[in-house]
């Protein structure tokens, strides 16, 4: 799959880690799109904590709301492992 450009349309499954980058100022990070009761829709930044669940990565994150990805690309899942979510 190729780098997903975030046009508004576009998001990945939400809490579904993926690699995310910013094309304006070269950073990339594992992060993820949350939704917070009274806050709203926004990115997580990842902590550097990394563990699996089921077939899929999964990074332990925190919200930044200074990171803004202009892609985001999914992450492969992992052979032999059931699908947990």
């Amino acid at each position: 799959m190729e780098w997903v450009r975030l046009d508004g349309r576009n998001y990945p499954p939400e809490k579904e880690t993926v690699w995310c980058y910013n094309e304006n100022d070269g950073s990339v990070w594992l992060g993820d799109y949350c939704y917070l009761e009274n806050v709203g829709w926004f990115w997580t930044t990842g902590t550097g904590l990394i563990y699996t669940s089921g077939n899929r990565i999964v990074a332990e994150a925190e919200w930044d709301d200074d990171m803004e990805p202009t892609h985001w690309h999914p992450l492969p899942t992992l052979p032999g492992r059931e699908q947990e979510r």
